[in-house]
């Protein structure tokens, strides 16, 4: 399985999908760890390796913030039917509760001027309601920007010392952070204004607030990831409750698209380009960078990879096109074994 996988891979750094990855597949008791192509491309070619740090992007929404909640939730600091304005009172629209963030079914409007996003109250006058809360689904970052506020403000602590001491530190993944050092890193997006990205976060929301939100932000390496994807698979109650998991896992809404959505993940095989791969109860999300992660309970499957498709321009638009296709043949590889 691993000569395969590493072949496959090779052919699709080879064929432009990205310029390196690192990944991870937890398959029925079986690991395998690796990477494939470039760190970078610019300012020089750059073998990636494993402990290469791939800035996650939306990973984050799933890694730091849901799990968070999920925590302040177990310690009766808040309730998924509160509604966000309970705690910001200057919050424009009462009909909000934090399951329509968590789960992208706010209706609340992507488009926001992030120039307002650290005066609070004026940022709240910027935003703005298409469809009534829990009626469809609005795929956001504005929603997880919200639990990130949310989080900072129930803990009185930001969330990147948060994420270390409740997250990475006890689940082990020493390589995790909002604040990586920048060789460790494989660089993003050449930009016009920013230029190479290498170390610091590519989503400029995130980049506005300090490199630290709840909807992007994190740098991570596969075999980190892992650790946390393995943790979920055990649903042990040793990091949270199982009732806490399981709650990742159940279906709060269906968009109109047919994709459902639980608390932060997609279900898996409600979407297209992994219900082929995918048993009724696997969960699933990607990152704007190049990056996806898929929990399969049933199967006793995890895959990761990260990679970075936006170097060194967001114009490569391969990973999202061909990800179907890469999906079945990596699970075919796995089943083979």
């Amino acid at each position: 399985m691993k000569e395969k996988l590493q072949n496959y891979f090779q052919k699709l750094v080879e064929e432009g999908v990205f310029p390196g990855v690192s990944y991870a597949i937890f398959y029925q008791g079986k690991t395998v760890i690796d990477c494939a192509g470039k760190k970078s491309l610019l300012p020089k070619e750059e073998e990636t390796t494993t402990q290469t740090l791939y800035d996650i992007a939306s990973l984050t929404k799933v890694l730091v913030t849901n799990t968070l909640f999920s925590m302040a939730e177990e310690e009766g600091l808040l309730s998924d039917t509160d509604t966000f304005q309970t705690y910001f009172p200057t919050f424009p629209y009462a009909n909000i509760q934090l399951l329509h963030l968590l789960n992208h079914s706010s209706g609340l409007v992507p488009k926001y001027d992030k120039y307002h996003l650290k005066e609070k109250e004026e940022f709240f006058t910027k935003i703005s309601q298409k469809n009534e809360p829990g009626k469809d689904v609005i795929y956001s970052d504005l929603n997880y920007l919200l639990l990130g506020f949310l989080l900072e403000k129930v803990y009185q602590e930001p969330l990147d010392s948060l994420a270390e001491k409740r997250i990475f530190q006890p689940l082990q993944m020493m390589h995790t952070t909002y604040h990586p050092k920048k060789e460790d890193c494989a660089p993003t997006e050449d930009t016009l204004d920013r230029g190479l990205l290498q170390g610091q976060v590519h989503d400029e929301k995130a980049y506005f607030l300090n490199g630290v939100a709840g909807h992007a932000g994190v740098f991570s390496t596969s075999s980190d990831l892992l650790l946390f994807g393995q943790m979920i698979l055990a649903n042990d109650g040793s990091f949270l409750k199982k009732e806490s998991i399981d709650k990742w896992f159940s279906k709060t809404v269906t968009a109109s698209t047919g994709v459902s959505r639980s608390r932060a993940w997609m279900i898996a095989n409600t979407y297209r380009d992994t219900k082929e791969i995918a048993s009724g109860d696997a969960i699933f999300h990607t990152g704007f960078s190049g990056c996806e992660f898929l929990i399969d309970r049933k199967k006793q499957w995890i895959l990761i990879f990260l990679s970075n498709r936006v170097h060194p321009t967001r114009e490569n638009q391969l990973f999202s096109e061909r990800r179907k296709e890469y999906n079945k043949r990596i699970y075919e590889i796995v089943k083979e074994g």
